[in-house]
């Protein structure tokens, strides 16, 4: 029998706390759940995530009780993580598994914190070098969809002679957090879609650090753009091949590669963010058009660009089946 564990959600009124706690507290292996937020102490929980009503009781505490804690989810804005744990001493049996940018861009593929090892937490990558003992930085969304994308290419035949990557990803509002800024509010999102960042993304450093390695090393060219709808990341990504290459041929290469992952999904047409919204799925579409491969992804970037990797993540680290608590779809429309 699996023993259910207990689990603190430090900044657990944001976006990506939200939606860990929709998921956890439905989650057959969670037993008990401290929901951590300075601002919203004493408030129940229904109260900020208001579509819980009827679900749970919880209240926001400010204090995480250590005595009851088997794994701590880090949701907090970028740079804060780290300072987090500079300055709570965390009991080395507690796993970490933290979702803010902190800990993603280190050496392969550990980081040292003092006594504590971030692996990077793409586990369609680096699954089987988790252990007990490791904590979890969680990859970013945009950077999730894009290796995902591109990772069976790796140690291909034709790896060698993909010298240029070209991809173009749009991403919801939600991406941004809950803090208000010129780019998030209603009346600036709404009916209006933007470049941002273009070839200077900060999810560029960890898709270098993880994806392009060995003989794989395209000139990677990425334009992320602002979208005018609430979540979900849609990426295109575009190279050309010299050699002829069939596409049931490409195809078999992902579905290989892909074959003891549950959330990648291939598509036989192009793929919309509908189909992946409130769910933990990848999904890819594979094209040829002349010496062009396109290669056409979509994922929620709130689940499996954020809480529900997290959370497949923690499955993986303590044993569970890894949908567990994963197996969500309420509608399309």
């Amino acid at each position: 029998m699996i023993s259910k564990i207990n689990i603190a959600i430090i900044g657990a009124s944001g976006y990506t706390g939200g939606e860990l706690l929709r998921l956890l507290i439905h989650h057959p292996y969670i037993d008990n759940i401290q929901a951590i937020s300075t601002r919203n102490t004493n408030k129940l929980i229904s109260d900020i995530h208001r579509d819980l009503g009827g679900d749970t009781h919880l209240a926001f505490t400010e204090h995480i009780n250590l005595d009851i804690v088997d794994c701590i989810f880090l949701c907090l804005p970028h740079g804060s993580s780290a300072m987090w744990l500079e300055n709570n001493t965390i009991p080395h049996h507690i796993r970490i598994i933290d979702l803010s940018s902190d800990f993603r861009n280190s050496a392969f593929p550990l980081d040292k914190n003092e006594e504590r090892s971030f692996i990077y937490g793409l586990p369609e990558l680096y699954k089987s070098l988790y252990t007990p003992s490791t904590d979890i930085a969680n990859p970013g969304c945009f950077a999730t969809c894009i290796q995902l994308s591109l990772l069976p290419l790796r140690n291909s035949d034709i790896s060698k002679d993909i010298l240029d990557i070209h991809c173009t990803a749009i991403t919801g509002s939600t991406g941004a957090g809950t803090l208000k800024s010129d780019t998030s509010h209603f009346s600036w999102r709404d009916n209006n879609t933007q470049v941002y960042k273009p070839f200077q993304h900060q999810h560029e450093t960890e898709i270098h650090n993880h994806l392009f390695k060995q003989d794989f090393t395209p000139t990677f060219h990425f334009i992320p753009m602002r979208g005018s709808f609430t979540r979900g990341i849609l990426a295109c990504s575009y190279f050309t091949v010299k050699q002829h290459i069939q596409k049931d041929d490409l195809i078999h290469l992902y579905s290989s590669f892909y074959k003891d992952m549950p959330f990648i999904v291939h598509s036989k047409d192009s793929p919309d963010c509908k189909r992946a919204i409130n769910t933990n799925k990848f999904f890819y579409h594979i094209e040829i058009i002349n010496d062009k491969v396109i290669i056409t992804a979509t994922l929620d970037n709130l689940l499996k660009g954020a809480s529900g990797q997290a959370i497949q993540n923690m499955n993986i680290l303590f044993s569970f089946p890894e949908i567990s608590g994963l197996s969500i779809k309420s509608s399309v429309y």
